[in-house]
């Protein structure tokens, strides 16, 4: 009697330390699947080959590479895609061409999911993590608009990939203040991305043939934040 009650309290540790361990290592995995899969689409997009400069990539359903969504994205829909968490991560080939590659730009059109109770959407776009842009877009102004940063070449010099993280300090749930049934986390509509080559210069200093014409808009702390595409210098 004394040995079953020692044999059945043996088996009873032994269950509990092997649910114990199963818990831990599927905790392990959840918390880890993001990144493998990211890593995985990754390597995807940097083995796919350069992208011509002004060939824009995009994002709808039936058009996108899911490659490039690595991470942080909802399903794309037949306009374009959007994100789905307070971070997505966007993997893009490198551009072709020297010139492009020395210090390229990029511009991304963008859908903002504003509305009368939330009219502002920010987005941060940092790369390995050095902040490249601050962008806000409000109700009634940017609810489809075209933003650009420049690069800097130790970012993009001699890379098959780049890879953007964007964040959302503004993402909001429709479903949570009744504007919808929509239960996502919405933070920024994206239709397309294209590369841009040339120097970026400011609109009151763009004498040069060739260069891409922005007008520069600071961010919150005085740095260049943001580029809005004015045109291009003439020959």
């Amino acid at each position: 009697m004394k040995d079953g009650t020692v044999a059945r309290r043996a088996l009873f540790a032994l269950l509990v330390a092997w649910g114990l361990g199963y818990i831990g290592w599927f905790a392990y995995l959840l918390r880890h699947s993001e990144d493998f899969i990211a890593a995985q689409r990754r390597n995807a997009v940097c083995s796919a080959g350069p992208r011509a400069v002004g060939d824009t990539m995009h994002f709808s359903a039936d058009r996108v590479d899911p490659d490039m969504l690595a991470a942080g994205w909802s399903r794309p829909e037949n306009w374009g895609v959007w994100s789905g968490a307070r971070e997505a991560l966007l993997v893009l080939p490198a551009p072709r061409g020297d010139r492009a590659t020395a210090a390229p730009t990029l511009t991304m059109d963008l859908v903002a999911p504003t509305n009368v109770l939330f009219p502002l959407a920010t987005v941060d776009v940092t790369v390995d993590g050095r902040l490249l842009a601050h962008w806000e877009l409000r109700e009634g102004v940017n609810k489809e608009s075209s933003h650009s940063l420049s690069i800097p070449p130790e970012l993009a010099q001699d890379r098959a990939c780049i890879e953007f993280r964007l964040a959302f300090t503004h993402a909001f749930r429709p479903i949570q203040s009744d504007l919808g049934n929509d239960a996502r986390l919405l933070g920024i509509g994206l239709k397309g991305a294209r590369w841009g080559e040339g120097t970026v210069a400011i609109a009151d200093d763009a004498d040069q043939p060739g260069n891409r014409v922005v007008r520069m808009i600071a961010g919150s702390d005085g740095t260049p934040a943001n580029f809005e595409i004015l045109g291009s210098a003439p020959a």
